[in-house]
């Protein structure tokens, strides 16, 4: 994030003065004695008087001897090959002002903090991100996604499980893109031994990706304004969402490895999975 900051700060100041990219202020120059240069040579055919024709010469001599002098600055000043690209990449400044003033509300937030939070080697780690903003907790979701998963993957195929994601909230971060990170987990997180588990108030929250590789689906309670849809996405029976009572009575669905596909089941949610899940 401090590289970050300081390249965009650099940008923006390039584009204030306009001076310290001396190959495209070079080459711009260039171009403009360009111009001047055939304005001169046309000047010097429509000639007619000896005197005119006498000025004209020299105005098209110093105008060539600007533009060689201008394009031996801009080849001695070329250092990466793509200054004309920077230039029409970052040509407005009040776009770069509203970049680097999003990049200061980052930073001050903390979670790009150099500094690894201090977890040590405790099993579980969370997470809590409520002071963020919406489109921080997205950021800082997906970034941190990527590494978990990144990680896992580097290490190789597993043969059990090794790290559970736990993801509240879950309808705030999933898409149905699927570059998005957590349809990648969904799909490819258990070979590498990596788990997703995600909790959201209706099914219409989550993609087509995350349900069609769930191992595991709960349902808690449901609004029964969403029980229409749940019957087609889900493929459960009206008569098993009937049952569901919050807190008293969930329907579940355990998708087994190398068996068809399971239908959901009503259980009892007892005192005991009550002290736990409080």
């Amino acid at each position: 994030m401090d590289d970050l900051l300081s390249y965009t700060d650099r940008k923006l100041t390039a584009l204030y003065l306009g001076c310290s990219i001396k190959a495209v202020l070079a080459l711009e120059k260039v171009n403009h004695l360009t111009i001047q240069l055939n304005r001169a040579l046309d000047k010097h055919h429509k000639a007619t008087h000896d005197d005119q024709l006498e000025q004209t010469e020299k105005a098209l001599d110093a105008a060539k001897a600007k533009v060689k002098d201008e394009f031996e600055v801009y080849i001695d000043n070329i250092e990466s090959g793509r200054e004309i690209s920077d230039v029409m990449k970052y040509n407005s400044k009040e776009v770069l002002q509203s970049v680097l003033e999003r990049l200061n509300i980052l930073n001050a937030a903390g979670i790009f903090h150099p500094n690894p939070p201090p977890f040590g080697n405790a099993n579980g780690r969370c997470h809590q991100i409520k002071h963020l903003s919406d489109d921080e907790q997205a950021m800082f979701l997906s970034m941190r996604l990527e590494t978990i998963f990144r990680q896992c993957r580097d290490s190789g195929v597993k043969a059990s499980l090794q790290h559970i994601i736990f993801l509240d909230e879950a309808h705030k971060f999933i898409t149905e893109d699927s570059n998005n990170i957590i349809n990648i987990i969904a799909k490819e997180g258990r070979k590498f031994g990596l788990g997703l588990w995600c909790a959201s108030q209706s099914p219409t929250h989550f993609s087509e990706d995350f349900l069609t590789n769930c191992g595991t689906t709960i349902l808690l309670g449901l609004h029964s304004s969403y029980w229409g849809m749940a019957c087609r996405k889900l493929r459960i029976e009206p008569t098993v969402l009937k049952f569901i009572r919050p807190q008293q009575a969930a329907a579940i669905k355990l998708q087994l490895k190398g068996s068809m596909e399971s239908k959901f089941q009503n259980a009892i949610i007892n005192e005991a999975t009550l002290a736990a899940i409080d």
